[in-house]
């Protein structure tokens, strides 16, 4: 124990004199890029690339919090008279070709809105490339943060389906399985979504013969596939597990379908 007179008053002191904390100072630097955004508006487009049949897709994005051509804050009901703020335009290259222009009305802050341009004529082909170029305020006429991010430039191929035979197995029926049936798996092997369409198929309990196949056969509805999806069906009737049955499939028979590899259409094979 420390005495310590001060004015004439003893002091006991157990340990040295602590000095007051001082409040935390924070390091962390705001970024001016946020700051400004809150108080701006700033048009970007993102997502560029090209549709499954060929069209140009991209979303428009207001990257600030002030939105564009909207109703006054604080004022729901009023806003902007017709013509007095330009609308948004937005300019669509193909390998440096103009080939749209399109426009919106109005984005709100933090606001998207996609765009789908059909490219007509020379639509792109399936997995062929095209080099995209989307312009957005190309004449620079509405306030924004940035005018320096306008354009965005994307290689793009179009994705295309893939409808292809699986497999074509046995199916068994009956109480021991002394019955088949011919079951085939259609699989979407693309990159793209396939439409609805029917696939022609037949099973026959006999060899097709000089006559080969019969003209009419049972057209099989099958949904559209996802990429990597699959469907099955039975086609032909029922068969002892000790007979053979000759199979025949055709997807897309009319090519309706532009597809990513037209040479895995048809398929026979003997169960």
């Amino acid at each position: 124990m420390k005495t310590r007179a001060v004015s004439g008053t003893l002091l006991l002191v157990a340990g040295p004199i602590a000095a007051s904390a001082a409040p935390p100072i924070s390091t962390q630097a705001l970024d001016p890029e946020v700051m400004a955004l809150h108080t701006s508006a700033d048009l970007v487009a993102k997502d560029v690339g090209l549709s499954s049949k060929g069209e140009a897709v991209f979303v428009l994005q207001n990257r600030g919090d002030v939105g564009i051509n909207v109703p006054v804050r604080g004022v729901p009901n009023k806003a902007p008279a017709p013509g007095a703020a330009p609308k948004i335009k937005v300019d669509v290259y193909v390998d440096n070709v103009l080939k749209a222009s399109v426009y919106q009305d109005s984005l709100v802050g933090k606001g998207t809105h996609p765009f789908l341009v059909p490219l007509q004529p020379n639509v792109p082909k399936c997995n062929e490339q095209r080099t995209l170029k989307v312009v957005v305020d190309p004449q620079r006429v509405i306030p924004e943060l940035h005018d320096d991010n306008n354009a965005t430039t994307q290689p793009s191929w179009r994705p295309c389906p893939d409808l292809a035979v699986k497999s074509i197995v046995r199916d068994a029926e009956g109480v021991a399985g002394e019955m088949y049936r011919a079951k085939v798996t259609i699989v979407n092997k693309g990159n793209a979504e396939s439409p609805a369409t029917k696939v022609w198929a037949t099973a026959l309990t006999s060899a097709p013969g000089i006559n080969g196949w019969p003209d009419l056969s049972p057209n099989e509805p099958i949904p559209a596939l996802a990429p990597g999806a699959t469907v099955s069906f039975k086609t032909g009737g029922s068969n002892f597990s000790t007979a053979h049955c000759w199979v025949r499939v055709i997807l897309d028979r009319f090519s309706e379908i532009e597809e990513q590899d037209e040479g895995n259409n048809f398929i026979d094979k003997t169960l």
